[in-house]
């Protein structure tokens, strides 16, 4: 069995004293998390900084939030708070594990507060978010399905900007959701997946079979971003079965890449949901 080379950490947090923060915090999640990999290796962060069409890591919002007043949420020391990362890269898993389990750097800054660091969790045990696999093994454990199901736990949108024209996609249409899990998967060590055949797979035989949508929108320091989130069930209808059993690892892999815009500020964050059928 292969080595890990996805990852999935959730850290749990307090605030260092009582703090109101804006409640979209994506984009500070985001500071934070470079300046946790900066601390470890600067050359590093200024790689995870530059313009690339797939990063290898995503963040999550601040899980555990009271509801916000004017657009700000009160934070208090008596409670813990969970931040949600994940990896696609095993180097950026060691530098930062050996950051946050550093006894003299427990602390993380979200904007103008500090956050110490109570817990890493990196597995199921620790947390139900957390975990550790590659895309060898989501291969290895994917079967043809007759249906996905999968949960958009945060905000989530398909950016379709052509120019100046801003425009994005706010329903999880099967070629949206899938391409851009594509796109992920073969950056990765692994089997890869040819992309036009499966393209075409999705776009005749996978359908929206039910969803529980909600519309949404992030308030970010300079923009508003509208969005989704709930539950969608597709049906992969006809042959072949192996295009089936690809999308069985997409599906899989959700949980580590998230769908979509702005993952890296707390967007896209995304829960495989089991087949009841």
């Amino acid at each position: 069995m292969s080595d890990p080379t996805l990852f999935a950490l959730v850290l749990h947090l307090h605030p260092l004293a009582p703090a109101r923060l804006p409640a979209t915090m994506g984009h500070q999640a985001h500071a934070a998390f470079l300046a946790a990999v900066r601390g470890a290796d600067p050359a590093l962060a200024e790689r995870l900084h530059a313009p690339e069409a797939v990063k290898p890591f995503t963040v999550s919002p601040l899980f555990g939030l009271p509801r916000a007043r004017d657009g700000l949420v009160a934070m208090s020391p008596e409670r813990t708070y969970r931040l949600r990362l994940t990896l696609l890269d095993s180097i950026l898993y060691q530098e930062l594990m050996g950051r946050f389990l550093t006894g003299d750097q427990r602390l993380i800054r979200l904007g103008s507060v500090d956050f110490a660091i109570n817990k890493v969790c990196a597995t199921p045990q620790g947390d139900s978010e957390a975990g550790a696999t590659s895309a060898a093994q989501l291969w290895e454990s994917a079967r043809p399905p007759r249906s996905l199901a999968l949960r958009f736990r945060t905000l989530t949108a398909f950016n379709r900007t052509q120019g100046r024209d801003r425009r994005f996609l706010l329903f999880p249409e099967p070629p949206a959701v899938f391409d851009s899990l594509l796109r992920v998967w073969n950056t990765l060590d692994g089997p890869q997946f040819e992309k036009a055949p499966l393209r075409e797979y999705v776009a005749a035989h996978v359908v929206v079979a039910e969803y529980a949508l909600r519309t949404r929108m992030w308030q970010y320091r300079h923009s508003r971003q509208v969005g989704f989130v709930g539950t969608v069930r597709y049906e992969c209808r006809g042959y072949p079965e192996a295009s089936r059993r690809q999308l069985a690892a997409l599906s899989a892999l959700s949980f580590y890449s998230g769908v979509g815009y702005k993952t890296t500020q707390g967007m896209g964050q995304v829960r495989p949901v089991p087949d009841e059928g």
